[in-house]
């Protein structure tokens, strides 16, 4: 049985919810990962010899 075209708008409507919870889960993580190459960098300039 062939799928039944959808409009792009009602693609986003059913996908809206899952979306917006992955695209925010992305936001967070990047700014944990901008502190920890922070920290490792600050690491790095501390003790060069370690690194």
């Amino acid at each position: 049985m062939p799928r039944q075209k959808r409009s792009a708008a009602e693609y986003l409507d059913a996908h809206d919810a899952e979306m917006r919870l992955i695209l925010g889960e992305i936001v967070e993580y990047a700014g944990r990962i901008k502190l920890w190459w922070r920290n490792a960098a600050l690491v790095v300039r501390d003790h060069p010899d370690q690194a």
